[in-house]
């Protein structure tokens, strides 16, 4: 058996490396969920930018529609009025 002193240091050496590693344990969890936190936050926030530029590419392509209809409404009109589609052409691309 060995003595006493000898186990006294062996018991408070692992004592403090039970410590150690206790606080390293803390840290690393600490890091984790804080790395966790701003990984959530930045992805939150690229999805809100996505979002936002997906509304601005639908109220795009709904102003490019609606705008498509317009002329060609205008161009009906103009047919309707000239009777010739190459004057109502003239005047609608001078327009445009």
């Amino acid at each position: 058996m060995p003595p006493i002193s000898s186990t006294l240091i062996l018991y408070n050496m692992t004592e403090s490396a039970a410590k150690k590693l206790d606080l390293y344990h803390s840290f690393a969890k600490r890091q984790s969920l804080s790395f966790t936190k701003k990984s959530k936050l930045f992805i939150s926030e690229e999805r809100n930018e996505i979002s936002e530029l997906l509304e601005k590419l639908e109220r795009s392509q709904s102003l490019q529609e609606q705008s498509t209809i317009d002329l060609l409404r205008l161009r009906k009109k103009l047919q309707e009025r000239h009777g010739d589609s190459k004057i109502a052409e003239h005047k609608l691309a001078k327009l445009t």
